[in-house]
């Protein structure tokens, strides 16, 4: 249903003449205004429920109750705010940056984690949104409105002397959520700010994480013996700085339970080392940071790669995901995929959910979903 008011709709529904608007259905199926001659059939209860092949969205006056009424999903309601509407909680996640990779030696920094946010407070309500703040609040989604969705990839990788490449944003409706910073090699890079920030080269300081989706990514140097890259920052701590004989590990992603089950997302990528054996390169963020050293971070988790130590590639981000809870009532549809694959309906608790996640591995997906 449009996003009118409440009032708005009721006007119109009532005001009658040939000037006015009427609801009606547009060439997709959905729900729409246009100008032509307003009124509302009239039936009691008993003909109302002799009516055959009738549309969702239809809208009767009933006679016997005196109340507008709706057609929706097999079942006549009294037209009130709360059946134009109702409540979703929505977890976004961007897709993560790519770990920095220098072919002269000097190590690269891991790639930050896609920026989270999340309005899901859990069971308990301690759960958390990106950089560990409160939730956001709900939305407020219509019926047979189409919101549009879009699933970041996860930056690329680079070869030889390259920064990584940060990732995609993830959309839902009017969430939109960062993609993470690439990881940075000893020349800095102008694209290591992000939804968390990837992390430093040798004697580069960290990018810098977006306000409630990200952490900082860490700083990178060296001693007289050894060179360390910082770890990518994770939505749920900073990437850690490298020292010496160890590249900074990524920062560690935010816990979940939106589809039922607690699951770790969001994690930074660890940074390289370079330097006499032994060294010890960093370690992915719990939630699907990539380890350095050509470990790409996990699809569907928005993680950070890993940077490289010194030779070859480094890893790419991992894709983002959208994650979408609501009332067990209601059907979620979807329009125009290109590049993205939703799951299956899924009961949790009362509620449903899906994941929109790339199709794709390194391809951002595009499309919309409605609900009746």
């Amino acid at each position: 249903m449009p996003a009118f008011e409440f009032n708005q709709l009721l006007s119109l529904l009532y005001s009658g003449g040939t000037s006015g608007q009427v609801l009606t259905r547009n060439g997709s199926g959905n729900p729409t205004w246009e100008h032509g001659p307003v009124g509302v059939t009239r039936h009691s209860t008993t003909s109302r429920n002799a009516l055959t092949s009738v549309d969702n969205f239809t809208v009767i006056s009933n006679s016997t109750t005196g109340t507008l009424q709706m057609y929706n999903n097999g079942a006549w309601t009294d037209i009130t705010e709360t059946i134009l509407k109702f409540s979703l909680d929505y977890l976004v996640i961007a897709g993560g940056g790519a770990g920095a990779a220098d072919f002269n030696v000097a190590p690269g920094g891991g790639g930050g984690a896609g920026g989270y946010r999340t309005s899901y407070t859990g069971t308990t309500g301690n759960e958390k949104s990106g950089r560990n703040t409160t939730p956001e609040s709900q939305l407020n989604i219509f019926l047979g409105t189409n919101y549009t969705v879009q699933v970041g990839a996860g930056g690329a990788f680079g070869f030889g002397t390259y920064n990584g490449n940060p990732g995609t944003d993830s959309v839902f409706g009017s969430i939109t959520s960062t993609g993470g910073g690439g990881g940075a090699t000893n020349v800095g890079s102008t694209s290591k700010n992000g939804g968390a920030g990837g992390g430093g080269g040798v004697g580069q300081g960290g990018g810098t994480g977006t306000a409630a989706q990200g952490f900082d990514g860490g700083t990178g140097a060296h001693d007289s013996s050894s060179y360390y890259a910082g770890g990518g920052g994770g939505a749920g701590g900073t990437g850690q700085n490298g020292y010496p004989s160890n590249g900074g590990d990524g920062g560690v992603g935010i816990q979940s339970s939106i589809t039922g089950t607690p699951t770790f997302r969001g994690g930074g990528g660890g940074g390289g080392v370079q330097g006499p054996q032994p060294t010890h390169p960093g370690a992915g963020g719990n939630g699907g940071g990539g380890n350095a050293n050509n470990n790409t971070g996990t699809d569907g988790t928005g993680g950070g790669g890993g940077g490289n130590s010194g030779s070859g590639t480094a890893g790419r981000g991992g894709d983002g995901v959208i994650i979408l809870r609501y009332p067990s009532t209601y059907t979620i549809s979807a329009a125009g995929f290109t590049g993205l694959t939703m799951s299956s309906e899924t009961t949790a608790g009362s509620d449903k959910y899906v994941q929109i996640t790339c199709t794709s591995g390194g391809t951002t997906g595009t499309g919309s979903v409605s609900w009746s």
